[in-house]
C-alpha cells in the first residue's frame, strides 16, 4: 500500500554504535569521515536524511529504526549465485566458539574459478559438526589471492576476500536436508532452488555482524563511492597539472590517511595493490573519469579536468598535527637578513621542540593539536576545545626581541583571521621562550592576542582551558 515503508531494525549495540558514529562524519580528518561514513552506510543507517543524534532519536520516536531487543542479521537472500563451501575437515573440525564474524577471508587448496564478487557463500562445518550451516559470507573479490595468515599455507593457501553476513556457533548450529560441505575444498554451487530458502532461515536466527573492531577492518568498509569528492576536489585544486599520479597522491593527502591505514590490506579491491585505500582511489578516479563522468581528459594520458561546476569543500579547521621536525617553521624566528646559518639552526631547533612541547601538554589533557590543512595559512599549531578555537605562532629565542615579538604578533593575528568563520573566531596566541619587553605585554591584550611561556606552558593552558 502507498506509504507503507519497512523500518530499519537494529539492535542495541548497533544503536549504540551508531551514537559514537555520528559526531565524527563532520570530524575534521577527511579519512575518519570517511570510515564513519562507511560503516553507517553498512548498517542501513539513513545517513542524509538524519546526520545527528536528535535526528537518529526522531527515527526512533517515528518507527522508521527500531532497536530490538534481541537483534537478527539483516540478509538480503539471492537468486542464484548461492555457493556452499566447508571448513574444518575430517579428524580436525572447527572449535565449537568458531565464529564466521571473526573471519575476512576464506582459505582454498586452489583459486576459485566460479566465484564473482558479490556471491552468497553458506559454510559448512564438518566432521563432528555433521554438515550444520554456521554462517553465511558475501564474496567481495573476484578471484583469490595467495595472502599471510592461512591457518594451514600448505592446505589452503588461496584467499578470497568476504564480509560476513551471518554467524551460528557450532553446537546450535542446524543442518539443511541434502545439503553437505563439500569436500572438495572450492566453493560448489547450489543447484537445487529448493534449498535456498532453506540456507537462508539455518542462518535467520544470526545476530547482525559486530562493528570493525581493528584499524584493518574500520578501513576496509571504505568504497570507492567515498573517494569520489576527494578525487574531484584533487583535481580541482590541481588545474592544469592533474596528472593521474598527482592526482592520486593529492587524493590520499586530502584524506590524511596515516601509515598504518594506508597499509591495510586491499581485501576486496584485489590486483597488484596491497593497499586497500590506494586501490580504492584507483578505483574512485576510473570510476569518477568512466561512470559518474565529473572527471575527464581531452586525451588518454593527458591531466583531468572537471566537467561540472564544483565549489571546493570548506577546508575545517586544520589538518592532524605534524611534528615540527617534520617540517620547516613558518618564518625563521631571527630576525631577516642574518646569515650566522648555525645560529639559525639552534633557533630552529628550539622552535621545533617548543612546538612539539606544546603539542604534547595538549594531548595530555585529551586535546589534539591541528597542523595546517591544505590551502590554509602556514601556522605553526592549533586547537579547539569546548567550542573555541586558537591558534599558536612559535617564536623562539632569548632574550626575547622588540624584532620576535613585532614578527610574530602580525602573522598570528593574521591567522587567526583567516581562520574565522561566521560564528567562531580563532583566538590567536604568541608561544615565547620568555616574557616580552615592553610595551608589548599591554599592547598584546589590547590587540587580542594571549602570551603563553615556555616555562609556564601547562599555566597557559589552564588560562585558555580552564
Amino acid at each position: 500500500m502507498p506509504g507503507e515503508f519497512s523500518p530499519l531494525t537494529i539492535s542495541h549495540l548497533e544503536a549504540a554504535e551508531i551514537r559514537e558514529l555520528l559526531p565524527i562524519v563532520d570530524a575534521p580528518r577527511r579519512a575518519d569521515q570517511h570510515m564513519a561514513r562507511a560503516r553507517l552506510r553498512r548498517i542501513g543507517y539513513p545517513l542524509g536524511d538524519a546526520p545527528s543524534d536528535a535526528d537518529f532519536n526522531a527515527l526512533i520516536e517515528s518507527g522508521e529504526v527500531v532497536v530490538d531487543e534481541t537483534g537478527r542479521a539483516r540478509i538480503q537472500p539471492k537468486s542464484g549465485r548461492i555457493f556452499r563451501c566447508s571448513v574444518g575437515v575430517r579428524g580436525r573440525p572447527v572449535d565449537p566458539t568458531w565464529s564466521a564474524f571473526d573471519q575476512r577471508f576464506q582459505w582454498f587448496g586452489d583459486a576459485p574459478q566460479s566465484i564473482s564478487s558479490g556471491d552468497h557463500l553458506f559454510i559448512f562445518a564438518v566432521d563432528f559438526w555433521r554438515s550444520a550451516v554456521v554462517g553465511l559470507f558475501e564474496t567481495v573479490s573476484a578471484g583469490a589471492q595467495r595472502l599471510l595468515g592461512s591457518p594451514d599455507v600448505e592446505r589452503w593457501p588461496w584467499a578470497l576476500g568476504v564480509r560476513p553476513l551471518a554467524a551460528i556457533p557450532p553446537p546450535q548450529a542446524e543442518q539443511v536436508p541434502g545439503q553437505q560441505g563439500p569436500r572438495n575444498p572450492t566453493p560448489v554451487y547450489v543447484y537445487d532452488e529448493d534449498a535456498w530458502p532453506q540456507l537462508y532461515a539455518a542462518v535467520a536466527d544470526s545476530p547482525p555482524p559486530p562493528g570493525p573492531n581493528t584499524v584493518e577492518q574500520r578501513v576496509q568498509e571504505v568504497e570507492w563511492t567515498d573517494l569520489g569528492d576527494d578525487v574531484v576536489q584533487a583535481v580541482f585544486e590541481l588545474g592544469t597539472g592533474a596528472l593521474w599520479a598527482d592526482v592520486f597522491a593529492r587524493t590520499i593527502e586530502i584524506g590524511e590517511w596515516t601509515e598504518k591505514e594506508l597499509a591495510a590490506r586491499a581485501w576486496y579491491t584485489g590486483g597488484d595493490e596491497s593497499s586497500h585505500i590506494k586501490a580504492t582511489v584507483g578505483q574512485a578516479i576510473r570510476l569518477e573519469q568512466n561512470m559518474t563522468r565529473r572527471i575527464g581528459r581531452n586525451y588518454g594520458s593527458g591531466p583531468f579536468r572537471l566537467r561540472i561546476d564544483y565549489q571546493p569543500p570548506a577546508s575545517g579547521f586544520g589538518a592532524t598535527y605534524r611534528p615540527a621536525d617534520d617540517r620547516t617553521p613558518t618564518q625563521s624566528d631571527e630576525a631577516p637578513h642574518r646569515f650566522d646559518l648555525d645560529k639559525l639552526e639552534r633557533a630552529t631547533a628550539r622552535h621545533m621542540k617548543l612546538q612539539d612541547l606544546l603539542a604534547g601538554r595538549l594531548r595530555q589533557r585529551g586535546i589534539e593539536p591541528r597542523s595546517p590543512a591544505p590551502s590554509q595559512p602556514m601556522f605553526d599549531l592549533a586547537f579547539g576545545h569546548a567550542g573555541k578555537r586558537f591558534v599558536v605562532e612559535v617564536k623562539s629565542g632569548l632574550p626575547v626581541t622588540t624584532q620576535q615579538v613585532r614578527l610574530g604578533i602580525g602573522q598570528v593575528l593574521e591567522y587567526a583571521h583567516l581562520l574565522r568563520e561566521p560564528e567562531t573566531d580563532a583566538m590567536p596566541i604568541l608561544l615565547l621562550e620568555g616574557r616580552p619587553p615592553p610595551p608589548w605585554p599591554e599592547l598584546m591584550d589590547h590587540l587580542g592576542v594571549r602570551i603563553m611561556v615556555a616555562d609556564d606552558i601547562d599555566g597557559g593552558i589552564d588560562q585558555l582551558v580552564p
